[in-house]
C-alpha cells in the first residue's frame, strides 16, 4: 500500500505525511481474525488518528514562550542598561 502511494501520489508533502502516519500508526491492537473487517478503512483511520495527534498544537510550548518573554521583559525593566 505504501509503495502504491509512493508511485501514484504526485504531491511530495502529502506522500511524506502519509508515510509518517503509517510509521506512527499502531496496528498491534487490531484483531485480524474478525469477519467483515475492511483493512483499508481501518488503516486509513489509524493513519489519520496518528497524524492528528501529532499535528495538534501544544499549549504548554506556547505558554513557556510567553512566560520566557515576560521574564525577559521583567529583567530588562529591573536592570536597565
Amino acid at each position: 500500500m505504501v509503495q502504491q502511494l509512493k508511485e501514484e501520489t504526485e504531491n511530495k508533502w502529502l506522500k511524506k505525511m502519509i508515510e509518517f502516519g503509517f510509521e506512527k500508526a499502531k496496528i498491534e491492537d487490531l484483531n485480524f481474525r474478525e469477519d467483515g473487517m475492511n483493512l483499508n478503512e481501518i488503516l486509513k483511520i489509524k493513519v489519520v488518528d496518528a497524524i492528528q495527534t501529532i499535528a495538534e498544537p501544544s499549549r504548554q510550548s506556547i505558554l513557556r514562550l510567553l512566560l520566557a518573554q515576560w521574564v525577559l521583559m521583567l529583567v530588562i525593566w529591573l536592570f536597565p542598561i
